[in-house]
C-alpha cells in the first residue's frame, strides 16, 4: 500500500534525531537549522541558515504544501543523514522536487500516480530554466528522486528513470 508506504518514511524521517534541527516545526514552509553539519559547510559564519520549500523561483516561488513537501521534507533529512551532502546540494534536490510536483499537478495527479512522462516534462523545463551545467546536476537529481519513490514503494509505475536529454557535462 503506497499509503502506508509514505506514512512509514515520514515516520523514520521525524524520528531522526540531526543536530541543529531541534528547534524545526514540521509544519513550516521554512525551517531554520542552528548548528550541525549542513552549518558548518554553508562557509559563512552565520548562527543559523534555512531550508526553504518552495517552488524554484522560476515556477512561482511559492509553498510546495501538502504531500508533496511532506515528501521534500522527508527525503531532505534522508539524504542529510545517510549521505551528508551540503547546502547547495540539497537546496537543488528540494527545486527538482518542485519542478516535478509542479507537472504531476498540471495535470492533477499525486505523487502515487508519476509517471516517466512527468518527469520528463520537469526535466525538459529545468534545461530551458537553467544552464547546461546546472541542468545536468538537477536531471540527476531527477533521478535520484524516481530512485527514492522506487526503493520505498511510492508510485503506481516503476520509473527506474533516466532523463532521455541527459548530457555529461
Amino acid at each position: 500500500d503506497r499509503q502506508v508506504n509514505f506514512n512509514n518514511l515520514v515516520a523514520k524521517a521525524k524520528l531522526l534525531k540531526l543536530e541543529g534541527f531541534e528547534l524545526i516545526e514540521w509544519d513550516e514552509e521554512v525551517w531554520e537549522i542552528t548548528g550541525g553539519r549542513l552549518l558548518q559547510q554553508s562557509g559563512k559564519n552565520s548562527l543559523s541558515i534555512t531550508m526553504n520549500f518552495s517552488y524554484p523561483p522560476k515556477l512561482g516561488g511559492e509553498r510546495i504544501g501538502g504531500t508533496w513537501e511532506k515528501l521534500a521534507k522527508t527525503l531532505f533529512l534522508l539524504r542529510l543523514h545517510s549521505k551528508q551532502q551540503n547546502l547547495s546540494n540539497q537546496r537543488s534536490f528540494i527545486a527538482v522536487v518542485g519542478y516535478i510536483a509542479y507537472f504531476v499537478n498540471q495535470r492533477q495527479a499525486s505523487i502515487y500516480d508519476i509517471t516517466r512522462e512527468d518527469l520528463e516534462h520537469a526535466c525538459n523545463a529545468i534545461s530551458k530554466d537553467y544552464s547546461e551545467s546546472s541542468g545536468y546536476n538537477f536531471h540527476k537529481f531527477a533521478a535520484e528522486f524516481a530512485g527514492h519513490l522506487d526503493a520505498n514503494g511510492l508510485c503506481k509505475n516503476f520509473l527506474n528513470y533516466k532523463y532521455g536529454g541527459f548530457k555529461r557535462q
